[in-house]
């Protein structure tokens, strides 16, 4: 939308272009005599070319009338009126994340990778929200502020790799609390907020997190906790040996073995105000999907 900022010009302005004009029609349409008819042939050519130079000079005029009023385009962000949400997915991506126990297009791949492929299908899907990625392990950091670049965003989760938290372990609490200052830092109210978090839970629950859910589900920020992994026990991947053989991280001679644990991830929904989703499959995505279509939306 194009708006002006100098409107007491114009109407000076107007005023040098009706002058202009009244010329251009005293040379063009003045009345001929019909003893000047004779003459009309050789002159006719003179005054057609100083009726053309005066209406060039008042296209000039005019073009000077508009530079005068100081055309301005106005931001799109000013007009642009759109609903939808703030959505943080907290991103477990420690030790245990790399158990192989699931698949994606008929590939096995491991915990972190399924996770991944998940939070892209639901970006993808979701228009006019704005997102944020927290990482976290035995501890968490924000991969990517809030942001409404997809392409952006979806880059930077493409790159989340195991080693991007070198502390080890899963530390629910920091990753809420992260979360929850990402939220914050946006402003706006509550209002249009939620955490997706992604784990496969391997950790105790205590009650600091569960005081941090409640916190959450006062300010009207549910949480969304979704559970990544097997429920039979898998051992975890820890390189590959001499001879090319998958070796499995072990702790006094004994294989370690993952499972899914459900139980904090339940309480965490529940205590936060929001769902907890079992999913094997991306093809079970919109159940989650159909979950943030209910929340309400933020206006901006």
């Amino acid at each position: 939308m194009i708006s002006f900022i100098n409107l007491n010009w114009l109407w000076q302005s107007l005023l040098l272009l009706a002058v202009a004009i009244g010329l251009i029609i005293l040379m063009g349409v003045r009345q001929t005599s019909s003893h000047e008819f004779e003459k009309m042939s050789q002159r006719f050519s003179l005054r057609t070319r100083n009726v053309g130079s005066l209406f060039l000079w008042a296209v000039i005029i005019l073009l000077l009338i508009l530079a005068g009023l100081g055309p301005q385009k106005k931001s799109g962000q000013e007009a642009f009126t759109s609903q939808g949400l703030d959505l943080v997915f907290a991103l477990d991506i420690s030790n245990s994340m790399r158990a192989l126990d699931l698949s994606t297009r008929s590939q096995q791949v491991d915990r972190l990778s399924f996770a991944k492929d998940l939070v892209a299908q639901f970006v993808r899907t979701r228009t006019s929200d704005r997102f944020s990625l927290v990482v976290f392990a035995g501890e968490s950091f924000v991969s990517a502020p809030l942001t409404n670049d997809k392409t952006l965003f979806l880059s930077t989760l493409h790159q989340t790799r195991h080693e991007d938290v070198a502390k080890q372990g899963t530390d629910l609490a920091q990753a809420l609390n992260e979360s929850f200052r990402r939220l914050n830092i946006a402003g706006d109210g509550a209002k249009g907020k939620a955490i997706v978090i992604l784990t496969d839970g391997d950790e105790t629950v205590n009650s600091e997190i569960k005081q941090i859910a409640e916190r959450l589900k006062e300010k009207q920020i549910p949480i969304i906790t979704i559970g990544i992994g097997s429920k039979d026990g898998v051992p975890i991947p820890d390189g590959i040996d001499l001879f090319g053989r998958m070796k499995y991280k072990t702790y006094r001679g004994e294989t370690v073995l993952t499972q899914l644990n459900e139980t904090p991830l339940k309480l965490l929904a529940q205590s936060g105000g929001g769902q907890y989703f079992y999913i094997e499959s991306l093809e079970e995505a919109p159940k989650v999907l159909k979950a943030l279509e209910k929340l309400p939306s933020r206006i901006t």
